[in-house]
């Protein structure tokens, strides 16, 4: 098992002095992360790497935990969360009593799609 890096180490990684990203090496990382369950960190090497698998593991995590936090980095990524994957985030946060979490998923459902809360 390979060890998580130092948080100088990551953002040596992350932000490359000479301006390059390894995006196989941030791959190599995020699967490290995630597989100690240090979902934060493997987001952050995911959308680095710009890797769509990546971004699909932990965008499925996040909705898993109810994490509206992680999705909403995935937004500010780039990337498209639907109103289902919001509304589900927003259902596991509620069963977690996760009410910040919930709340946040209701700011980025659209007006149509909003449910009142149970």
């Amino acid at each position: 098992m390979s060890r998580i890096p130092t948080w100088i180490e990551k953002q040596k990684v992350l932000f490359p002095e000479h301006g390059r990203i390894d995006a196989e090496k941030l791959f190599g990382l995020f699967h490290i992360c995630f597989e100690q369950e240090c979902y934060q960190d493997a987001l952050e090497y995911a959308l680095g790497s710009k890797n769509d698998q990546a971004i699909l593991k932990i965008k499925t995590k996040a909705i898993e935990l109810g994490d509206a936090f992680m999705l909403n980095q995935i937004v500010l990524g780039g990337y498209t969360v639907t109103d289902q994957e919001w509304e589900s985030t927003k259902q596991t946060a509620q069963q977690n009593q996760q009410n910040h979490f919930a709340r946040l998923c209701e700011k980025h459902l659209s007006p149509q799609s909003v449910h009142p809360s149970s």
